[in-house]
């Protein structure tokens, strides 16, 4: 059995699943959720089930082993730890490691797993299971409509926390401004539809000379809509955020231009060579 650790916001939880739904599928064995974080986390919430996930959540009698793995004191252990003869795995944000592959049985999988080299073998598979288990609304699904009849290209901006974070930064306006001119000048006739966690930001600062729709009717714990949406564009300009990057990811066509941050975190020690998919442009933040 794989049983991965759900943490984090949405799209923390989809490279969390993506990962573990890999490896499962590998090695013929059952996947199952570890969702206890959220039992105490009050800023997020378990989304991925808007999803038609296939993995349900582990049982507590199928989690008691995995238990002390969440410790301070497992910190101190190598990467690997088996408590219990599970196979302990962790990845925070060290790059892709492909020896996640070689291990079989029961592992137990701890991290943030940010690499499409983990899931690409089942991109299908993936796409299919993060399809909605509910159909967007009406008001959804006219904008997406809208966004058919013109070449659109979705732009994200993450502010909220990363506002004032040691770690993250916020992309500046001159970052957006160069990549929607990018696409500008290779697709006549675009329309960018605007997505953020603050909404009157980016009404004030976003101004380009394209026609803009600034999609504001998803916030709080409907924000896994305005993921479904932004994914429906043809064209993606991504903030530092795995969020905007499972937009991309989902909606990625043929011709489509995915734009992203060539940094991600402010601390160098944090690998991120392997989050972007090298077909993806990156510049400046």
């Amino acid at each position: 059995m794989i049983i991965t650790r759900i943490i984090g916001g949405l799209g923390n939880q989809m490279f969390q699943y993506a990962a573990g739904l890999a490896l499962a599928r590998r090695y013929h064995v059952p996947l199952k959720l570890d969702v206890r974080g959220y039992d105490e986390q009050k800023l997020r919430q378990f989304t991925l089930n808007h999803f038609q996930i296939s993995a349900p959540v582990a049982s507590h009698s199928e989690l008691p082993r995995m238990a002390q793995t969440r410790s301070p004191f497992v910190r101190l252990f190598p990467r690997w730890y088996r408590p219990g003869g599970v196979k302990v795995f962790r990845d925070y944000l060290k790059g892709f490691d492909q020896t996640i592959f070689l291990q079989g049985g029961n592992v137990y999988l701890d991290g943030y797993w940010q690499s499409e080299q983990y899931f690409v073998d089942i991109a299908g598979v993936v796409r299919k299971e993060f399809q909605l288990r509910v159909p967007l609304d009406i008001e959804n699904e006219k904008m997406v409509e809208h966004m058919t009849k013109k070449p659109s290209v979705s732009l994200h901006v993450r502010r909220g926390d990363y506002v004032a974070h040691p770690v993250y930064a916020t992309c500046g306006i001159e970052y957006y401004h160069q990549a929607v001119e990018y696409i500008a000048a290779r697709h006549r006739g675009i329309t960018l539809y605007v997505f953020s966690d603050d909404p009157p930001w980016v009404q004030a600062h976003i101004r380009t000379k394209v026609p803009t729709i600034y999609v504001t009717n998803n916030q709080g714990q409907n924000d896994y809509k305005d993921l479904i949406v932004m994914s429906r564009c043809q064209h993606h300009v991504i903030a530092n955020s795995s969020f905007s990057w499972w937009g991309a990811w989902l909606a990625e066509t043929a011709g489509g231009i995915v734009i992203a941050p060539n940094t991600w975190y402010t601390d160098p020690s944090m690998d991120t060579s392997d989050l972007l998919p090298q077909r993806w442009i990156t510049l400046a933040p």
